[in-house]
């Protein structure tokens, strides 16, 4: 999966969207340049890779989303998660995603969530302990 996840970075560095219509590739360029031949030659060689990858890119995404509005009700309102515990599970997540294994995915999404809900957890008992309202 890593040339895979070379090559889309590569086609977004191009201003690509990629795209599957059934068995066919779209390539759209947002930027209206042309796609050099060689670029172009390489997504054909990897066409079926790509159409995988997009037909499996919805469900996984559906997975991390769908983690993502199971913890919205529950994040209190000004706790940070911009430090390292969190790059560091983002990270994971990232990594799940382009594993190309939905069965990881679901094990490192369940394992963030359980990594929120307690870092959720601790904040809250700690501003309780400071008095501080919210």
């Amino acid at each position: 999966m890593a040339d895979l996840r070379n090559l889309i970075e590569r086609a977004s560095a191009y201003g690509l969207l990629l795209s599957s219509d059934g068995p066919r590739l779209r390539v759209e360029s947002v930027t209206r340049q042309p796609v050099p031949a060689s670029f172009r030659a390489e997504l054909l060689a990897q066409k079926s890779e790509l159409l995988a990858y997009l037909g499996w890119r919805g469900e996984a995404t559906e997975i991390v989303c769908a983690a993502m509005r199971r913890l919205e009700d529950h994040y209190p309102i000004g706790c940070p998660m911009d430090e390292p515990d969190w790059r560091a599970a983002d990270a994971l997540i990232a990594d799940a995603f382009w594993s190309g294994d939905l069965d990881v995915l679901h094990r490192v999404v369940a394992e963030y969530e359980r990594f929120a809900l307690r870092h959720f957890e601790l904040y809250r008992a700690d501003r309780e302990r400071h008095h501080e309202p919210g």
